[in-house]
């Protein structure tokens, strides 16, 4: 969200550019902004990640909005962990579905601390 912003204020700041081409990419940016707060923190459209699931055999499996069923899933080496969240690339395993990279985020105050934790360290030992 805050490239976004930054965007804007930015592009809004430029005085050569004409009103037009500003009100273009301003819209643009904040289309982007909704489409990503839709996505990640409301969790209202059929991609969005509700549940991610290992097993005792380090299996992944992934829960999405537009599902009734956990789908495996291939973890990315892509992915990045920080200390305020982790973005999770993922491919789901089954040919019918977007053979895509996919992202999840996961911030750091969406988990209990001590399971945050864990994660963080499940992922950095993938990779």
């Amino acid at each position: 969200m805050l490239p976004h912003l930054l965007a804007i204020l930015l592009i809004s700041n430029i005085g050569n550019l004409s009103f037009l081409l500003k009100l273009i990419v301003i819209l643009g940016a904040l289309i982007s902004a909704i489409y990503f707060l839709r996505l990640h923190i409301f969790q209202t459209l059929k991609h969005s990640v509700l549940l991610i699931r290992q097993d005792s055999v380090n299996n992944w499996f992934v829960l999405t909005a537009g599902e009734s069923e956990l789908r495996s899933m291939t973890l990315m080496t892509t992915s990045f962990v920080s200390n305020y969240f982790i973005i999770l690339n993922y491919r789901l395993d089954d040919s019918s579905y977007l053979s895509k990279e996919c992202t999840a985020l996961i911030t750091n105050d969406s988990l209990l601390k001590e399971e945050f934790r864990i994660l963080k360290a499940k992922l950095k030992m993938f990779k």
